[in-house]
């Protein structure tokens, strides 16, 4: 499987994954933007925060765990949007942890 996830900030459009065999999906949760991320369970984080909450400064994201062919996992936070797809590049879902216009 790929794995697109879509920037808003810092000049890129997207972040893409290959040879993910299996992912794993939490529920969106709330999390602060100066919360520093323990490097031994997250592996990427790509927070843009463009869609905060302006009275509690907290954005929604999503947790997914990746294992790969050769049976590494990786762990990714984002608040964005992800779209998991085959390996032929086809869409199979689609996640969205915040919404930009």
């Amino acid at each position: 499987m790929i794995l697109k996830i879509e920037r808003y900030e810092q000049g890129q459009d997207w972040w893409m994954l290959d040879d993910i065999r299996k992912i794993g999906k939490s529920k969106p949760f709330i999390t602060d933007p100066m919360k520093d991320y323990d490097a031994a369970t997250v592996d990427i984080v790509i927070l843009d925060y463009s869609m905060l909450d302006e009275s509690t400064n907290n954005g929604e994201c999503i947790r997914l765990i990746c294992r790969l062919s050769n049976g590494e996992e990786l762990a990714i936070i984002f608040d964005t949007t992800a779209y998991i797809c085959n390996d032929e590049g086809k869409t199979i879902e689609k996640m969205v942890a915040n919404y930009k216009d």
